[in-house]
């Protein structure tokens, strides 16, 4: 069965169009739309395969690094890689099924291992397998690891700060936590929400995005947690509800810029600045990803990419 989506790689500015892409306030950032078809088939030229599967992008915290992780198919089994684009070079890193880098792309925050999956068969007859029972995930600095099957909907890494958010299934409540002590809770995050859509972190704040569902005939609504880190940890200082929001790509915590996706089949995406809580609309929302990153990271890409021609 084919696992790929088409995606395709354009640059366009902050306000939609083709060009390059706009700085934001800061000056050091750019707003960076990742759509999937002309990625996919650079990867699938560059190791000579006819699909590549689950790609994910991620940046580090200061837009200096974007690692696009995949795989593909190598005999029986899949083939797990990161390509880690900076503003020099592209270099290429074994990868794992679940995977999130910090600022050390050597040392991941967190890996899941133990997964076994392969596939059985060739073409439209093409079948693949997942078995996760063996699966832990395993964290930077540490000794202890994580079941697959313990937490709820897998993990989830935090820009900006070797932290993670998840939920064990004996608990109602997602938690951020430390990659040295995953099981204990540092942030216990509201008991009502639903399920967070990412998370950025400093010296200063930690910003938690996330979707949270009313009583039932209610509809949803996405929500900013903003906490302010003391000498005790964190203290939620402030919660954005925005009603006009349905996912949210990115946020460049130094400004406080956010890239958010608005709702309805033809939704656009907007620029909202958590602080000012000022929104401006910047053009149809892409249905994949949007980073924030720094010019040469994105000159990297695009030369790689143009080699390709």
């Amino acid at each position: 069965m084919k696992r790929s989506v088409l995606i395709a790689l354009v640059l366009v500015t902050t306000w939609g169009y083709a060009g390059a892409a706009e700085s934001t306030s800061g000056g050091e950032l750019h707003v960076k739309p990742l759509l999937y078809p002309e990625l996919s088939r650079f990867l699938e030229a560059r190791y000579q395969v006819l699909d590549v599967y689950h790609i994910r992008f991620q940046r580090d915290s200061a837009g200096s690094k974007l690692f696009v992780s995949f795989d593909y198919r190598a005999g029986t089994e899949p083939a797990y890689r990161t390509l880690v684009v900076t503003g020099e070079a592209i270099k290429e890193l074994p990868g794992n099924p679940r995977v999130w880098y910090g600022g050390d792309q050597e040392n991941p925050v967190f890996r899941l291992t133990g997964a076994r999956e392969w596939y059985v068969g060739d073409g439209k007859h093409q079948r693949f397998y997942s078995k996760f029972e063996d699966a832990t995930y395993v964290f930077k600095n540490s000794t202890s690891a994580v079941p697959f099957h313990a937490v709820s909907v897998g993990i989830k890494g935090v820009t900006g700060g070797d932290l993670v958010v998840l939920n064990f299934r004996d608990s109602p409540f997602w938690i951020v936590a430390t990659s040295e002590s995953p099981r204990d809770a540092l942030v216990t995050l509201p008991k009502d929400l639903d399920h967070p859509h990412c998370a950025f972190a400093n010296n200063r704040k930690l910003i938690v995005f996330g979707t949270w569902r009313p009583p039932p005939k209610a509809d949803f609504i996405v929500k900013c947690l903003i906490y302010d880190k003391t000498a005790d940890g964190y203290r939620l200082s402030e919660e954005i509800p925005m009603s006009w929001a349905n996912s949210v790509y990115d946020l460049d915590l130094e400004s406080g810029d956010a890239i958010i996706a608005g709702r309805g089949q033809f939704a656009s995406y907007y620029k909202f600045n958590i602080n000012t809580k000022k929104r401006a609309r910047l053009g149809f929302a892409p249905s994949d990803d949007i980073l924030f990153l720094q010019k040469k990271v994105i000159r990297t890409l695009e030369a790689a990419l143009g080699q390709r021609k």
